[in-house]
C-alpha cells in the first residue's frame, strides 16, 4: 500500500473516530440535567403543587382547552421562559387554542431553526393530571429550555409547547402549516409525547420516523446519542412513525422531524386519560434517559 494512500485511510479514520465520539459541550448539557427539576415541573403542571403566576399563588387542575387550567399552563411556562432569557411568542390559531414559543437565537445562523416541542394541553376532566400525558414532554422542554440557555449554537432553538393535541393535532398542525406559508427555514423537530411508563422496566423507547426530509438522518443522530453518552434505552425504531402526535404535522409539511416516547406497542400506559395519569406512576430512570435522548440529539 502507498504512503499517501495509507495516511487518506487514517486520517478518515480519526475524523470517524471523532464524529462518534463525546462532545465535551454534549457531554456539559447531559451534566447540568437535573432530574428534580423536570419532576417538580411535572407535579407543578399536574396539580400535585401549586404555582407561582404573575405573582400569585394557583394550582393547575387541568390543562383542557375549556379548562382555565390550560391557560395557567401557559402562562406559567411563558414567565419560566422569559427568567431563561428566551425571546417568547405565541401563535394564536383559534379562539380557544395558542401555542408558546421560546426562542434561543442562533449566533451563525438565526434563520435556520431546530425545534423541540411538546403539547401541553390534556384531556377533558375537571380534575385531569396528565402526568404522563404530556406534562412529561412538557416538563421536558421546560427542563431543555432552562439548560440550554446557558450555551450559545450556530442555529436558532425554538423550544416548543403545542395546544389542542388532543383534539386532533390542531397546534401543530396550525405552526407547520404557517412555516410552509412563510418559508421557514426548519431544520429539524424532536418530538416528545409520553416519556413516563416503563411498566416492565425493560428501558424500551420508540423513535418515530419517516423518510420524509432528512428525517432517517436525524433518527440516526439520536441512535448515535444513545450510545456516544452512555444514555442505553433500547430504541425501537418505529417507520412509518406514529401519525397520532405532533411530529406528524411536521412531515405532512415536509420538515424533517422525529418523535422519541415510551413503548406505544407492548407496554401502553394503563393510566392513559384517566385521574390515575399521576408522577406516581413513573418510572424516573427511563424518563430521565428518554429526555437526555431528546437533548443529546438537539445538542
Amino acid at each position: 500500500m502507498k504512503l499517501k494512500t495509507l495516511l487518506i485511510i487514517l486520517i478518515t479514520l480519526g475524523y470517524l473516530a471523532q464524529a462518534r465520539s463525546q462532545n465535551p459541550i454534549v457531554q456539559s448539557i447531559l451534566n447540568d440535567v437535573e432530574i428534580d427539576s423536570m419532576t417538580f415541573f411535572i407535579q407543578q403542571l399536574s396539580g400535585e403543587e401549586q404555582v407561582v403566576i404573575n405573582g400569585q399563588v394557583d394550582t393547575i387542575f387541568s390543562r383542557h382547552k375549556d379548562q382555565p387550567g390550560n391557560e395557567k399552563a401557559f402562562q406559567f411556562v411563558r414567565e419560566k421562559f422569559i427568567a431563561y432569557g428566551l425571546e417568547v411568542n405565541s401563535l394564536q390559531f383559534s379562539s380557544s387554542g395558542k401555542n408558546l414559543l421560546g426562542q434561543k437565537t442562533g449566533t451563525l445562523f438565526p434563520n435556520r431553526r431546530f425545534i423541540l416541542g411538546a403539547h401541553y394541553d390534556n384531556v377533558g376532566l375537571a380534575v385531569a393530571p396528565g402526568a404522563d400525558d404530556n406534562a412529561s414532554g412538557s416538563a421536558a422542554v421546560m427542563e431543555a429550555a432552562r439548560v440550554f440557555s446557558d450555551y450559545s449554537f450556530p442555529f436558532t432553538i425554538v423550544f416548543a409547547l403545542w395546544d389542542e393535541e388532543e383534539q386532533g393535532l390542531i397546534g401543530s398542525t396550525a405552526y407547520a402549516e404557517s412555516a410552509v406559508f412563510n418559508n421557514d427555514s426548519i431544520m429539524g423537530y424532536i418530538n416528545m409525547d409520553m416519556l413516563g411508563w416503563d411498566g416492565n422496566n425493560d428501558s424500551t423507547a420508540d423513535l418515530h420516523v419517516r423518510p420524509v426530509g432528512s428525517s432517517l438522518l436525524l433518527a440516526d443522530k439520536a441512535i448515535d446519542a444513545n450510545t456516544i453518552y452512555g444514555i442505553n434505552l433500547d430504541l425501537h425504531i418505529v417507520n412509518p412513525g406514529s401519525s397520532n402526535t405532533d411530529h406528524a404535522p411536521f412531515w405532512d409539511n415536509g420538515f424533517t422531524a422525529i418523535g422519541i416516547d415510551e413503548e406505544y406497542d407492548g407496554d401502553f400506559n394503563p393510566f392513559w386519560h384517566s385521574p390515575a395519569d399521576s408522577l406516581g406512576q413513573f418510572n424516573i430512570p427511563f424518563y430521565e434517559k428518554c429526555a437526555k435522548l431528546a437533548f443529546a440529539t438537539l445538542a
